[in-house]
């Protein structure tokens, strides 16, 4: 209960300052930018309160550089909101591929939850691939050793690390941690190859709530 006293007080601090405040997925979030343009949220349905500042954006940004080794031009932020809380939304851009990242906080502290390999041109809102799998779909029933053997004659370095059976026409191709995040150009490259009896190859899908967003504009 104190918690939600917390955000009403929050919200009503707000007010009292003259700060314009915008809500999102029937007022389950509240939020304003300050006139420091410090990003102030309210979710009452994780019962959190959070402010957000221009270095905390950057360093995401920084760490998402880092663990992919894409070089990220643009940035999109969104606001996310739903009946499982709120989440900020970062879709960061580079010349043939992007990077999604679902945040969240802990403490005062902006933290990853989800990281996706996004395609090109992508705009707002994301969801993206997980980094370090391909999906294999084969026209007819396949065992792993089949498969394994109709992967063994590539004519570029395997980046294979592990292949798991889902069904007996579909399999996850597990990549090496150094090529996790270059699904999107192996991907290419496999269908290249003309592998026997492959029918298709997909990346493996994020999937987050069900909510609503706003696209955020910085000062």
């Amino acid at each position: 209960m104190m918690r939600y006293i917390y955000l009403f007080l929050w919200s009503s601090t707000l007010l009292a300052n003259s700060v314009s405040l915008q809500s999102l997925s029937q007022e389950s979030c509240l939020y304003a930018f300050n006139e420091d343009g410090v990003f102030m949220v309210a979710s009452f349905n994780d019962g959190k309160a959070y402010r957000v500042h221009r270095g905390q954006i950057d360093e995401i940004k920084q760490r998402a550089q880092t663990l992919s080794g894409i070089e990220l031009d643009t940035m999109d932020i969104s606001l996310h909101c739903g009946a499982y809380g709120s989440s900020l939304v970062f879709n960061l851009v580079s010349a043939d591929q992007g990077i999604c990242v679902w945040s969240g906080f802990n403490g005062n502290s902006l933290v990853f939850k989800d990281i996706g390999i996004l395609g090109q041109g992508q705009k707002g809102l994301c969801d993206g691939m997980k980094p370090g799998s391909l999906i294999f779909i084969y026209e007819n029933e396949m065992s792993i050793e089949e498969v394994r053997e109709g992967l063994s004659g590539l004519s570029f370095e395997s980046p294979i690390q592990e292949i798991r059976r889902l069904s007996k026409r579909i399999f996850k191709v597990v990549l090496k941690s150094s090529e996790a995040y270059k699904v999107l150009a192996l991907k290419e490259k496999f269908e290249s190859e003309g592998i026997h009896n492959l029918k298709t190859i997909e990346g493996e899908q994020i999937y987050h709530p069900v909510g609503d967003y706003q696209i955020l504009e910085w000062p």
